[in-house]
């Protein structure tokens, strides 16, 4: 909320808290989904399904924190700042 007493918009703290959702996604969904297809085609999986669990996998990981990310996205605009600053 400190942002907000700078003269950021709700608009600009949204697209930021999404942007950071998936950011976070991707550092933890890419890393997993190439260790995984690594560990397959070294056991002998074919590549294809390989590579559809781990495409598979990066979306779930995508969708998964933009969901974590909807609280706080649902909280920005009731959240005052002296309130939250009050709370600090």
């Amino acid at each position: 909320m400190t942002l907000r007493t700078v003269g950021w918009s709700d608009r600009h703290l949204a697209q930021m808290i999404a942007s950071e959702a998936v950011v976070i996604g991707l550092l933890g969904a890419v890393p997993g989904a190439v260790v995984g297809l690594l560990i397959g085609l070294q056991l002998g999986v074919p590549a294809f399904p390989v590579l559809l669990a781990g495409a598979t996998s990066i979306i779930g990981g995508l969708l998964v924190s933009l969901l974590a990310a909807l609280v706080p996205l649902a909280r920005l605009s009731t959240l005052t700042t002296p309130a939250v600053l009050a709370e600090e």
